[in-house]
């Protein structure tokens, strides 16, 4: 009975051990500043903010994240807004997409970070 016991438990051990990690593709496209993960890089902004930038689409048009302060400003830690803009390069400055003409390969003006 024993024999059989540590042989169920030998066998469960080495499924797990053996198992095959599951690793999700992170979309280029979408930012995640709280996870480091801005493959269109970060830029300073106005005001204490900071963007963490999405690989551009096509059109140039890309999703960014914003850092800011909290309501007591420089005295209050900062956050990363749960939610990202799809955005695009303006004379040198991140302004909002026009949207409905496909900005953002067709996606959401604003979806919620994951």
């Amino acid at each position: 009975m024993i024999k059989t016991c540590v042989i169920g438990a030998t066998a469960a051990a080495a499924t797990l051990v053996l198992a095959p990690i599951a690793v999700a593709d992170t979309d280029p496209h979408m930012p995640n500043g709280a996870a480091n993960w801005c493959s269109g890089g970060k830029r300073p902004g106005y005001g204490g903010q900071r963007h963490c930038l999405g690989t551009p689409f096509a059109d140039g048009t890309f999703y960014e994240q914003r850092w800011s302060y909290g309501p007591s400003g420089f005295f209050a830690p900062g956050h990363w807004f749960g939610q990202a803009q799809c955005s695009q390069w303006i004379q040198g400055s991140i302004q909002g997409a026009v949207p409905g003409i496909g900005a953002c390969g067709g996606g959401p003006m604003s979806p919620y970070i994951s």
